[in-house]
C-alpha cells in the first residue's frame, strides 16, 4: 500500500503530544548514554567509522530496550537488522546516525529502507508515521552535537524535532523545525527553519 501524500503523516506537534516529555527525554538520554558507552572503550580508538556506528547502534538498542521495557504503549521489534519502536500503533521509530547537518541518514538501498523513507509501509493495515531518532557528532567526533527526531519523506525530511532541549525535563518537548515551513506549521512548539545558509560541509559523513 502506497501513501505518497504527507497529509497522512503526523505533524511534529502531534508526535510531541503523543510521546510526551518523559518519553522524549528517555529517547534523548538513551542515545546519549549509548555514545558515552562508546567513549569509555579506549581499545576502540582505532576502529573504523562503520564499526563505531555499528557498536553505538547496538548500545542504543540495549538502552532503548531497558528504558521502554515497561511501557505498555511501546512495542519493540528487530526487523532486518534494525530496531523498530512502535508507539500506540501510530508511529514507528528507527535509530540512526545522521550524516550531515540536514539530518539525513545513509544505508544500503533496500526495498524496506526505501519504503520506510517514502512513508509507504503500513502496520496491520493501518497508515503509520515513520520516524528516525538519530545523533549528529561534532566536527571532532568526540561528542554529540545534536540528538533529534526526523520525519523522512523521500530524499529529505518533512520536519525535525530537537530532542536535546528535553534533557532535564523540558516541558515543550523540544524545538520543532519543519524543513519546508508553511501556514499549517505556524503552531507551538517554536518553529525555526533548518535551511542551511551554505552547502553542508563534509563533516560527519559516513
Amino acid at each position: 500500500m502506497m501513501v505518497p501524500m504527507d497529509d497522512h503523516l503526523l505533524t511534529a506537534s502531534e508526535v510531541s503530544d503523543l510521546l510526551g516529555s518523559e518519553r522524549l527525554e528517555k529517547l534523548h538520554d538513551c542515545v546519549e548514554r549509548a555514545w558515552q558507552r562508546w567513549l569509555v572503550h579506549q581499545d576502540y580508538s582505532a576502529a573504523s567509522k562503520r564499526t563505531r556506528a555499528t557498536v553505538v547502534s547496538d548500545y542504543i538498542v540495549q538502552e532503548i530496550s531497558r528504558a521502554f521495557a515497561d511501557d505498555g504503549d511501546v512495542a519493540l521489534k528487530q526487523k532486518y537488522g534494525a530496531l523498530n519502536m512502535t508507539v500506540a500503533g501510530k508511529m514507528v521509530i528507527r535509530f540512526k546516525k545522521f550524516r550531515g547537518r540536514r539530518l539525513r541518514t545513509s544505508g544500503i538501498s533496500t526495498r524496506t529502507r526505501n519504503m520506510f523513507l517514502r512513508q509507504e509501509e503500513v502496520l496491520d493495515g493501518m497508515v503509520v508515521t515513520h520516524l528516525v531518532v538519530g545523533y549528529l557528532l561534532d566536527d571532532l567526533e568526540v561528542a554529540t552535537e545534536k540528538i533529534s527526531m526526523t520525519c523522512p519523506l523521500g530524499g529529505d525530511n518533512l520536519w525535525q524535532l530537537d530532542l536535546g532541549t528535553t534533557t532535564g525535563g523540558s516541558e515543550d518537548g523540544g524545538i520543532v523545525a519543519p524543513i519546508n515551513p508553511g501556514p499549517s506549521d505556524d503552531q507551538d512548539p517554536i518553529i525555526r527553519s533548518t535551511r542551511p545558509a551554505a552547502q553542508d560541509p563534509a563533516a560527519n559523513q559516513e
